[in-house]
């Protein structure tokens, strides 16, 4: 992916995620690559250590969401469902965000 798509992406602006980027890459979480198409170009990729590094974040996120909703009753869950999706899809219209861009940044998914 290219910086400057990354950066839109996370909402940051470019100074700002080439600064996150070059602690990324200094970790070894992520590569700078030059750009095929765009030698001017900036592109960025995961690494393996990266990609390890966002699947034991994920897997911690998804227990403490779990964790979170365990209390609750079949119909309270089917209600934050529906609320949660009127709210993604206010910011869909409202912010150009969703389905399409919501894909995850990490991991090629």
């Amino acid at each position: 992916m290219r910086l400057n798509d990354l950066a839109e992406r996370l909402f940051l602006d470019k100074s700002t995620s080439s600064r996150v980027l070059g602690a990324l890459v200094r970790k070894g979480y992520a590569e700078r690559l030059l750009d095929l198409i765009d030698g001017r170009a900036l592109s960025v990729r995961v690494t393996t250590k990266g990609r390890a590094l966002y699947m034991r974040i994920h897997e911690d996120l998804v227990d403490q969401q779990a964790e979170m909703i365990a209390d609750l009753t079949t119909g309270e869950r089917q209600a934050a469902i529906k609320v949660i999706g009127r709210l993604a899809r206010t910011a869909e219209k409202k912010f150009g965000i969703g389905a399409a861009s919501s894909r995850s940044v990490c991991c090629g998914q």
